[in-house]
């Protein structure tokens, strides 16, 4: 038991490997601006260790299978309705917002 926790703890504490081509250029970029003692799979956040896994799989799946990331996600038509949805709403807002405003509600 102590050796499987022991070596469980040892994968844990090894850093994040830097990510390969294009997607490489811009994560490897958010890697470094992490502080240098929460590089590791212990100790990073878990949004940004979230995010990266993702990065990893989809790296992985271009390497093996040489097709394009977007082609992987199984989410990409309801993360599209969701932007063009948000889009819609902020439109509204600002359009709102704009003939709303008057000069007077400053002073």
């Amino acid at each position: 038991l102590s050796s499987s926790t022991s070596s469980s703890s040892s994968i844990l504490d090894r850093p994040f490997s830097p990510l390969k081509g294009s997607r490489g250029k811009q994560w490897n970029q958010y890697l470094d601006l992490q502080d240098h003692r929460r590089r590791t799979w212990k100790r990073g956040s878990i949004f940004f260790t979230e995010h990266y896994v993702y990065q990893r799989l989809l790296q992985i799946l271009e390497d093996h299978d040489g097709i394009e990331a977007s082609q992987h996600d199984g989410y990409a038509e309801q993360k599209n309705e969701l932007l063009v949805g948000a889009a819609d709403v902020v439109e509204d807002n600002i359009e709102d917002a704009f003939f709303s405003f008057s000069p007077s509600s400053l002073a």
